[in-house]
């Protein structure tokens, strides 16, 4: 049977209230709080008994102190003359315990106790709560400029919809710990002022776990879809390096502190190391994906130019359009997919070098939720004249514009049919609508009208 176990931090810096409720009735259970971590709390067993705890703030206090400031060593003297024992310190919160049924208050005035809170918190988690509340802010407008220039890749992609949908848990996670605490406060202030008593914190503690707990597993799910990629192998990395600079910054602190550092070589340090760790691992992590990268890519040369190339079969290949032959040496070919539970997305293409130069890139939207369908052919429709197998000049004048014109559809078996027109000439890229995909396909090639339709049938299949 251990004599020692850890707990996870989960209650709010000003959360004296829950602190407290939560402790007392650790120690009913045979559990005495030891040590504040940042993230675990520390606690060793002893005799099942009722304690009663309460938790003080001091507002000048650092983590960064070596050891308590003198004024902390008085108020600590003062709560043991009482029958207060100090439990565990950390920073600005100080933790006791008394064995007495009905112990005298440590604080006896409320509107003091509200003030060395609210003085606590603003050196301590108010500012993590703009940090949060800036950070999210900033990917979700990142989020809604990419939904609005790029919709399908967020469509198409779990790993994108996940990493927004974590921030934006995120975000409310960090409303709710920052709303209640101003909303405790104010009717606190009131009730201290009118009634001469401390109002209890509200504990929302178990909501505050759930939402955090959604966002770690919301986040391990779109770390998982996206090693696939080597976007995702570069998010993964970045997380993994995120976390590894936490931790090592949080030990480096631990090992100052234990050494007893004065306060103000401990806090330059520990900027230092803010700065120097995570852009240490950041260059470490970066050659190391490019490392794993080269591996993974098999790199043939073509006319000068060097292509990633993988492994993969194209579902329509040059060969299935015309009997010339293009050889490994003499040929580019490109196959990804995105996959969601929205709707998926292969685009592909397949270049001969031969001359003449041919080939044929496509893009085929499967589309599982109705209700994206149309977001989806906007999306295409808005998009006809980008770049996949050549180019297309951008600066065109207003007379060359680029539109996509409706044609018939009945030879290719669609609903709907669209082709590319620029400055009035048809080009042969066309946009097809069937009942559960959208196919947009590019031929720089001569070919008939029939291998058109059989390259469509094609696409159909996969």
């Amino acid at each position: 049977m251990t004599n020692v176990k850890y707990s996870m931090k989960s209650y709010a810096f000003y959360d004296r209230s829950g602190i407290q409720n939560n402790l007392e009735k650790q120690a009913e259970k045979g559990w005495l709080l030891e040590n504040i971590g940042p993230v675990f709390w520390k606690y060793r067993r002893i005799e099942p008994q009722k304690l009663n705890y309460s938790v003080a703030y001091f507002p000048k206090a650092s983590a960064f102190d070596p050891e308590p400031q003198e004024e902390q060593k008085i108020f600590i003297d003062f709560c043991e003359h009482t029958g207060w024992k100090l439990a565990a310190s950390s920073g600005k919160m100080q933790i006791f315990y008394n064995e007495n049924e009905n112990p005298v208050p440590i604080e006896t005035d409320p509107l003091t106790e509200l003030e060395s809170i609210h003085k606590s918190m603003k050196s301590t988690s108010l500012p993590g709560y703009v940090v949060i509340f800036i950070l999210t802010l900033l990917v979700g407008f990142m989020g809604i400029h990419e939904a609005i220039k790029h919709p399908l890749d967020i469509i198409t992609s779990n790993e994108q919809i996940l990493y927004y949908a974590s921030f934006a848990i995120l975000f409310i996670a960090c409303a709710i710990e920052a709303g209640a605490y101003f909303n405790w406060r104010r009717k606190a202030i009131k009730v201290a002022e009118s009634e001469g008593i401390f109002t209890d914190t509200w504990n929302h503690n178990l909501l505050t776990r759930f939402l955090i707990g959604i966002v770690i597993i919301t986040f391990t799910i779109m770390l998982a879809c996206g090693m696939n990629t080597a976007e995702g192998i570069m998010r993964f990395v970045s997380v993994i390096v995120t976390i590894t600079a936490i931790f090592s910054i949080a030990f480096a602190s631990y090992i100052l502190k234990k050494m007893k550092i004065s306060t103000d070589t401990h806090r330059s340090v520990y900027m230092l190391l803010c700065l120097v760790i995570p852009i240490a691992l950041s260059v470490f992590a970066v050659n190391r994906t490019m490392d794993i990268a080269d591996e993974r890519r098999d790199v043939p040369v073509a006319v000068g130019f060097e292509w990633s190339q993988t492994e993969k079969d194209l579902p329509l290949l040059l060969t299935d359009l015309a009997e010339r032959q293009a050889t490994d040496d003499n040929s580019y070919h490109r196959y990804e997919t995105k996959n969601s539970f929205l709707a998926s997305m292969l685009e592909a293409e397949h270049i001969s070098f031969a001359t003449p130069v041919s080939g044929v890139s496509y893009r085929v939207v499967k589309v599982k939720q109705n209700f994206v369908y149309e977001k989806c052919l906007t999306a295409l429709l808005k998009d006809i004249d980008h770049n996949i197998a050549y180019a297309i000049p951008d600066n065109l004048s207003d007379e060359e514009e680029k539109i996509a014109i409706e044609i018939d559809s009945e030879i290719w078996g669609a609903e709907e049919a669209y082709q590319l027109q620029i400055a009035g000439n048809p080009h042969e890229r066309y946009l097809l609508c069937y009942d559960d995909r959208i196919i947009e396909i590019d031929f720089d090639i001569d070919i008939t009208n029939e291998q058109a339709v059989e390259a469509c049938r094609i696409l159909l299949e996969i």
